[in-house]
């Protein structure tokens, strides 16, 4: 159903472009002035263009239509020069539809170089008309060799302007709209009048028809192009109209008539060129306009982002308990962060500068501060500090300044900045437990609730080959390997939930993390501590090589023989006892041989039992050497041994194995 729809608006399109065609020529040919159907402005030749350019170039065949009509019915023109005029009038349009489709143009002329291409493609497509034109009325003898270029020109002429001054008016009519009261569609009509009514009297007899100028001009500032291009189309319509009746500046002769034209040219071109600056303008101030609020938007976005950054930074160094600063030395200005004026213990009316500072530091502290700030200046090195605050309040708190020096290009120091963290927590936990701590056979470290070390014994440094420097701040899991951190974190969390005292590795191998990157099994008691600054957690450390070691030694002795390190009778028996089920299940053989020393009791009675024992080990090493790695050779007791072979051994495998073990 779609097919024939289609076919049939395209088909009416094509009716109504040729009617319309024919209709406006109709009207060019009311002014014609020469022989061969050629007048001052050919309005359908820009009307067949503006169609072709907004509702696409395969209508082409109702500019052929109109045009074959026309020139065949109106300007009694015979049927073979009538097809070659259709011929150049379509060939026309659709070159020049096609050649600014090409190059980008755009219909609405806002750019100077639409207006530019325009006049271009205008200008070779007329002269395609007006050659194929004249040509077909001068092989119908319609058109003498003496009157050939002056009607090539004016038929020229007339299709040039009539693409110059018709299109503009149509593509701007196309989207001419007018938004709210009806106050702007008046303004504009009343402008077109007086326009009109101003034409037809400045190219009247006694009219300066270059008065015209300034009025497009308006139209173009005011309105854009629909101002500029229907300002144009009334103002030709009035010159033509004057010329026609044989009345003003233009009129009685041929010359008169080229300089109609050239007026008309000369008006369209500026009031087009006009329009599209102050378009390019506009566009120019709205693009600036839309670049402006997205920096505005941008900036609000970023001001908000920063304000939001603020507030984390400030909520995080709440949480930490940690305030920044900064000292500018060229104006002698100090900035301190939020938590930093909450540490100190003063209200942000406080005036922090370097002297203020002083005064809040403990005086017994005061001296190590200024020498190790001194320092920091001399060797431009950075520092840490670890001193008291006498606060307002009346309370002492413990502080740890971190601080670096800012320089300028020269290396002259400009600024200082750093962090000050309150780790009065830390230091009354040291005082508390420093003597329990040391006092303690296990290594001990001391966690707070966000499970940073805040104190470890001696015992702890030589356990992880740290030092407490190091060690302190740390979150412990720097004394677990990295594969169980996250497990770690977990447990952690689970523990600050309900702490408890509570042994951990109890059962279950726990592993920790030394200095050298080494790692060793503990065991780890947890025991809650709460004071009035929130919950510690003591954690008491273990090092479990040793007795592991010993397990393991016990563990072997158990199962194997002391002389000579061979599996024992029930470290055997137990193989024997696999070995026969994995036969049973996989239907593979297994062979035992069973072997003593003969004469071994000459040897101890004659030797010695040390020459004994030093046969059976040396037996026990020959005897492993000669079988396979997974065959067993274990020893039952005295100078009997036995080896078990599993793997698909067949009888004459074991006779041979037997032979070569004799």
């Amino acid at each position: 159903m779609r097919g024939p729809i289609r076919h049939f608006r395209f088909f009416s399109d094509v009716v109504l472009l040729a009617v319309a065609y024919f209709l406006l020529a109709r009207l060019g040919l009311s002014f014609g002035s020469l022989p061969g159907n050629v007048a001052p402005v050919w309005p359908p030749a820009g009307f067949a263009l503006a169609v072709l350019l907004v509702r696409g170039r395969r209508l082409w065949p109702g500019v052929a239509l109109g045009a074959l009509a026309f020139n065949s019915l109106v300007g009694a023109v015979p049927l073979g020069s009538a097809f070659g005029m259709a011929a150049g009038n379509t060939l026309a349009a659709v070159a020049a539809a096609t050649v600014l489709a090409r190059i980008g143009f755009r219909a609405s002329l806002e750019r100077t170089r639409d207006v530019a291409a325009l006049v271009g493609v205008a200008a070779l497509g007329s002269a395609v008309s007006a050659t194929v034109g004249t040509l077909s009325l001068y092989l119908g003898g319609l058109l003498s060799a003496d009157n050939y270029w002056a009607a090539w020109r004016m038929w020229w002429m007339g299709d040039a302007l009539g693409d110059l001054v018709v299109t503009p008016a149509l593509l701007a009519a196309v989207t001419l709209s007018f938004r709210g009261s009806l106050r702007p569609r008046l303004e504009f009509t009343a402008f077109l009048l007086v326009v009109a009514v101003s034409g037809l009297r400045v190219i009247g007899p006694a009219g300066y028809p270059y008065l015209a100028l300034p009025l497009v001009a308006w139209g173009a500032l005011r309105w854009g192009l629909p101002g500029a291009s229907l300002a144009s189309l009334t103002t030709a319509a009035a010159a033509v109209t004057r010329a026609a009746h044989g009345d003003g500046p233009f009129a009685d002769s041929l010359t008169e008539l080229l300089r109609l034209d050239g007026f008309l040219a000369v008006v369209a071109f500026s009031g087009l060129v006009v329009a599209a600056i102050v378009a390019e303008r506009n566009g120019a101030a709205a693009r600036l306009e839309a670049a402006n609020r997205d920096l505005e938007e941008r900036v609000r976005s970023r001001t908000a982002a920063l304000d939001a950054d603020r507030e984390r930074l400030a909520e995080a160094q709440r949480r930490a308990g940690i305030g920044s600063w900064e000292l500018n030395l060229s104006t002698e200005t100090v900035i301190w962060s939020d938590e930093l004026y909450r540490i100190f213990g003063v209200n942000p009316s406080f005036e922090p500068t370097y002297d203020a500072f002083l005064s809040l530091v403990h005086p017994d502290d005061r001296g190590m501060v200024i020498a190790g700030m001194e320092a920091a200046m001399a060797s431009l090195e950075p520092f840490l500090l670890d001193y008291r605050l006498a606060r307002t309040d009346g309370r002492i708190h413990w502080v740890r300044a971190r601080g670096r020096l800012i320089t300028d290009d020269a290396g002259e120091v400009v600024g200082m900045q750093g962090t000050c963290q309150d780790i009065t927590d830390r230091m009354q936990a040291e005082e508390q437990f420093r003597e329990l701590l040391e006092a303690a056979p296990d290594a001990m470290v001391i966690a707070g609730d966000d499970g940073s070390i805040v104190l470890v014994n001696r015992a702890a440094e030589r356990l992880f080959l740290r030092s407490r420097d190091e060690l302190v701040g740390q979150p412990v899991e720097v004394l677990v390997p990295e594969r169980f951190r996250h497990r770690h974190r977990m447990h952690r969390s689970d523990y600050a939930t309900a702490a408890e005292g509570r042994a951990m590795g109890l059962g279950r191998e726990l592993m920790a993390l030394r200095g050298d990157g080494t790692e060793f099994p503990v065991e780890i008691n947890l025991s809650p501590l709460r004071t009035e600054h929130g919950t510690l957690v003591s954690a008491g450390i273990r090092d479990l090589t040793e007795r592991m070691e010993a397990q393991a030694a016990l563990t072997h002795n158990a199962l194997h023989d002391p002389l000579t390190g061979l599996p024992n009778r029930s470290l055997l028996l137990d193989r024997i006892e696999v070995a026969l089920a994995r036969s049973a299940r996989i239907g593979k053989n297994v062979a035992v041989l069973f072997l003593d020393l003969d004469r071994f009791k000459l040897i101890n009675d004659s030797r010695g039992h040390a020459v004994g024992d030093e046969v059976l080990r040396e037996v026990a090493e020959r005897l492993r050497a000669a079988v396979r790695p997974s065959d067993t050779v274990g020893r039952l007791g005295g100078d009997e041994f036995v080896v078990v072979c599993e793997d698909a051994v067949a009888v004459w495998e074991a006779t041979v194995l037997g032979e070569r073990l004799i």
